[in-house]
């Protein structure tokens, strides 16, 4: 195999390569990229065996075809202190126990042989275009969806084409984020895993396909595959109150957003729990409070007097971060609803502050 690849473009792909291959391995090939060249091209490919993630340079061009799996340092390292326009890649014969020798613009390295590259996830998945933003929604959910590992069935963004309006949800028991994605290209629902790839890389118009293991996503370039969490997603419809309901409305403008930060920051915190703030309406103004202390809130309007209800000041505010800036209140044992006006729900349950 004999290759060229613009730097450029290598240094791009290697960027998000990184973001599924492993750095400590027991099995050695997975620290390596995949480098397979034909009449197709030249395609790199990186694997954790969870997640599969295949890269096609346009800018290469293919003077030898055959595969190789290169050191992901070594390519990394020379992409980077390389002046050269293009890298050059070439790599000879087994030696016949599954060692390679790969040379990277004329300095050898020890590579491995492709056959020993672990087979990529379900290459036959057929996709669709995806109908909508795929990827941009799932980046606004995973800041909402859980973290902790032993809870995986809300690890991930759950995508539900099903009811009226598809959508895509995610969730950490104590929030939950809902975004609707009309048209999304599925024939049932699945719950893709926490990825750094799909969390960090933007991707622009995606296809999507799905089959009962894993789900793919290409876009431009860039083929994703993932084997999906093999779990029972929560119905998560029973926690969204009903828009319709004899809700009071309570609206932050701007200020009324840095106004909560701050007043959050500043207010004590209790012991017994220590994220806890009050927001009522007991007037014309909304306030916040903890233990004996009140401020009022600029730039926040209510549709109409509401007692105080317990809210988590960190999620609470990343929800307002987020564009979640109009809220419903029911009373202080209700969830509470709100709207970013783009197509997205937020339900934030309510927190025990006495």
């Amino acid at each position: 195999m004999r290759v060229e690849i613009d730097r450029k473009e290598l240094k791009a792909a290697l960027a998000g390569l990184a973001r599924v291959v492993p750095r400590r391995v027991t099995l050695p090939v997975l620290n390596t990229v995949l480098i397979r060249a034909d009449a197709a091209g030249v395609k790199l490919h990186g694997t954790d065996l969870e997640e599969s993630i295949s890269y096609h340079a346009t800018g290469a061009t293919v003077e030898a075809e055959g595969a190789a799996c290169v050191p992901f340092k070594a390519l990394s390292d020379v992409a980077k202190a390389l002046r050269a326009a293009t890298v050059t890649i070439e790599a000879g014969d087994t030696d016949g126990e599954g060692g390679i020798v790969v040379t990277l613009c004329g300095v050898p390295h020890y590579g491995i042989s492709a056959a020993e590259y672990p087979a990529l996830d379900s290459p036959a998945i057929e996709t669709k275009p995806a109908g909508v933003d795929v990827c941009g929604i799932y980046r606004r959910l995973l800041p909402f969806a859980s973290t902790d590992e032993t809870r995986y069935a809300i690890r991930g963004v759950y995508l539900d084409p099903r009811g009226p309006v598809p959508c895509m949800v995610a969730t950490d028991g104590r929030r939950l984020s809902v975004i609707d994605a009309p048209g999304l290209a599925l024939d049932g629902p699945c719950i893709v895993p926490r990825s750094k790839f799909l969390e960090r890389t933007k991707l622009g118009e995606s296809r999507i396909g799905a089959d009962e293991r894993s789900v793919c996503i290409e876009s431009g370039p860039w083929r994703y595959v993932a084997r999906l969490v093999d779990a029972i997603y929560p119905n998560w419809r029973l926690v969204v109150p009903d828009p319709s309901a004899n809700l009071v409305g309570v609206e932050f403008e701007a200020a009324g957003v840095d106004g909560f930060n701050e007043a959050a920051a500043l207010l004590p915190n209790n012991p017994r729990c220590k994220n806890p703030v009050v927001l009522r309406c007991a007037g014309d103004v909304v306030t916040i409070g903890a233990g004996e202390i009140t401020r009022d809130l600029d730039g926040v309007r209510a549709t109409a007097r509401f007692g105080g209800v317990g809210v988590d000041r960190g999620y609470f505010s990343e929800a307002l971060s987020a564009g979640f800036r109009a809220w419903r209140i029911r009373d202080e044992r209700s969830p509470l609803l709100a709207d970013d006006g783009r197509g997205g729900r937020h339900v934030l349950m309510p927190m025990r502050v006495n």
